[in-house]
């Protein structure tokens, strides 16, 4: 079993070998998807079913931080036009939360473990270090430069439990671009990045 951190960079960890790639069958897209090495074959890095739980409920989190973490679910159920869903469960072990992370640059952290290439269990951070707000309710606030829209930043994070790397940084407006911590609405390569792994809906 391995343990991976999906931040702006890709990695290599143990068995498991993570590498962001242009799709060749797609030359006008930009989507990235993860991929591991396991007894020498190449797969597609993803879930093993087509759906997984998550909770909002362990990480200290307040009740609006958790709604918004909700509707980034949503966001990619209903949007993604993939056959795969997220759905909330206070039982789930991959779990939203909150620590100071170690890195100072990094808004939010997403860890993934998976075994023999299939995930296993995924959770994800936002640093302690930033001020996170409510976006839609408290517009003025989240044109600082310091504050972070939490509904933002658990879209692009979701992305990452979907196994999506990064897009091309030219692909403006893309949740999953590197550094992207405003959209709320998926591009056509955070889709056909989605729909490359578990299909089409």
């Amino acid at each position: 079993m391995t343990k991976l951190t999906i931040i702006t960079a890709l990695a290599v960890l143990g068995t498991l070998s993570v590498v962001a790639f242009l799709q060749p069958e797609r030359p006008t897209e930009a989507y990235r998807t993860e991929k591991c090495t396991h007894e020498t074959t190449l797969y597609v890095l993803k879930w093993p079913g087509d759906s997984t739980t998550y909770d909002v409920t362990h990480g200290n989190l307040f009740d609006w931080w958790q709604e918004e973490i909700e509707e980034a679910a949503d966001i990619w159920n209903d949007d993604g036009g993939a056959d795969f869903s997220f759905n909330h469960s206070s039982s789930s072990s991959h779990d939203w939360g909150k620590k100071r992370l170690r890195k100072i640059h990094r808004i939010a952290e997403t860890g993934i473990v998976a075994t023999n290439c299939v995930v296993t269990d995924v959770d994800t951070y936002f640093n302690t270090r930033y001020t996170f707000n409510r976006c839609d309710t408290d517009p003025g606030d989240c044109n600082q430069s310091d504050v972070y829209d939490v509904r933002a930043v658990s879209l692009h994070e979701f992305g990452h439990w979907l196994v999506l790397g990064h897009t091309a940084p030219w692909r403006f407006s893309c949740v999953m671009r590197n550094g992207e911590w405003e959209d709320r609405t998926l591009c056509g390569d955070d889709r056909n990045g989605i729909q490359s792994i578990y299909g089409e809906d």
